[in-house]
């Protein structure tokens, strides 16, 4: 299966401008062993922190790293394996914030996209969001989870006043805030050139939809269009912190090497929220922008 298809992919995480952390974080794992290619392909995670403070760089960074975890050690085919992950990655992580007061509000949004064979999975819960372009036209394949969104829904806001609506930020679905979650799931059949974009909403307040696949589709290597993705949104405001996964879909072995930032395996044990906390506590980490 490595030799029928590949992903040239590139990631980044920007601190913005007017945010002093960055509780975006976004991961790519694309497996070198065959077995997990032929089992479960590659998996792509965009998480955005809530919560303040590092309660929400907490979040997202353990709720990415538990994800790719539980869907690679899950013995179930890759759909029921995103539900199963991200089942337990909400229930470790309400379970912690309920036991430790300082962190009582923490929680994370999540969008996953899981690529296998010619096969492209979805799961997600918040406002971030994950596109398929195709021809130089992107298509939605979520919806946001927030209560502007839902007020557009049962049409009493339009589209345009959900994006600026004071409550755009009331997430009515996250990982972290209650006992369970219930994500929303999406399958589509990949064509050769198609590409999947992750994003936090800090990309796509400032930059929309005809511009994503604007960009998406002229540059020539994924590492530029997401470059230039988040210093668009920078110019713009840069109000939040911007997360951006792309890649892009095609028949044939991978000619070039990997870009920085991807794993090539799964996390080898299974996180903890005290682990991650002790990770970001390390002085060397730049807490300003990272690629995950």
């Amino acid at each position: 299966m490595g030799n029928d298809w590949h992903t040239r992919t590139a990631l980044a995480c920007d601190i913005g401008r007017k945010r002093r952390n960055n509780e975006d974080y976004a991961l790519a794992c694309e497996p070198e062993a065959p077995s997990l290619q032929q089992s479960k392909g590659h998996l792509y995670i965009v998480a955005d922190g809530i919560g303040g403070g590092a309660g929400g760089e907490i979040a997202s960074r353990f709720a990415a790293l538990a994800v790719a975890f539980h869907y690679y050690d899950s013995p179930a085919a890759p759909s029921r394996s995103l539900h199963l992950a991200i089942a337990r990655a909400n229930d470790n992580l309400h379970r912690y914030a309920h036991t430790h007061s300082r962190f009582a509000t923490m929680g994370t949004t999540i969008v996953c996209a899981a690529i296998h064979d010619d096969r492209l999975y979805v799961a997600h819960a918040g406002d971030s969001r994950a596109y398929l372009l195709r021809d130089g036209n992107v298509r939605l394949l979520t919806e946001d989870h927030n209560l502007a969104a839902q007020l557009a829904r049962e049409g009493l806001i339009s589209r345009e006043q959900a994006s600026h609506h004071p409550q755009r930020h009331l997430l009515l679905r996250s990982l972290g805030g209650e006992s369970t979650v219930s994500p929303d799931f999406a399958e589509a059949r990949l064509q050769p050139r198609d590409a999947v974009i992750l994003c936090s909403d800090g990309l796509t307040r400032h930059v929309d939809e005809a511009e994503l696949a604007a960009i998406c589709t002229q540059s020539p290597e994924p590492q530029e269009a997401v470059r230039t993705l988040i210093e668009l949104a920078n110019d713009r405001g840069g109000e939040d912190n911007i997360a951006v996964i792309l890649a892009c879909w095609d028949r044939g072995p991978l000619a070039a090497p990997r870009a920085h930032g991807i794993l090539v395996a799964p996390p080898a044990q299974e996180p903890t929220v005290e682990a991650v906390i002790a990770a970001l506590a390390e002085p060397s980490r730049d807490r300003t922008s990272h690629t995950s």
